[in-house]
């Protein structure tokens, strides 16, 4: 059997709230910073091979990494994967560590794994920009 994978978005501001589910892959780009004083929660549902019963397996932050002064120390492993998705099934398989969260470079391809999360670095500003990689925090640790 297939499953679905669907998109959702969510908006609440002082009056309104509104939910919206699609069942297509969003544009890339489509999305942008709002200009209203709003809370808006955007999730998307990633079919993958292999996940955890959780409501969902990972938090992506777009754009951003993990704060390091020596990338390759924080590194448990780094592969060329074709998809963010496939960085995301990587990290869900690690047997040889506990995968807490994983990097992926849009760019390159490159894919980092790593036993660290926002929690575990023991900050509260633990990610910083990189444009172009996605941090993935998994929710199955």
């Amino acid at each position: 059997m297939q499953q679905t994978c669907y998109t959702k978005g969510i908006v609440s501001g002082s009056k309104l709230s509104d939910c919206t589910l699609h069942n297509h892959q969003p544009q890339p780009g489509a999305l942008s910073s709002s200009q209203f004083p709003v809370f808006t929660l955007y999730a998307q549902k990633v079919c993958l091979s292999g996940h955890c019963d959780r409501a969902w397996d990972y938090e992506r932050v777009p754009d951003f990494k993990l704060k390091s002064k020596n990338m390759a120390s924080l590194a448990k492993k780094q592969r060329k994967t074709g998809s963010r998705t496939s960085c995301m099934e990587l990290c869900l398989s690690e047997r040889d560590f506990v995968c807490r969260s994983s990097m992926f470079n849009k760019a390159t391809g490159d894919c980092v794994l790593t036993d660290m999360d926002r929690m575990s670095m023991g900050t509260m500003n633990a990610l910083e920009v990189e444009n172009g990689t996605d941090y993935m925090e998994s929710n199955c640790v």
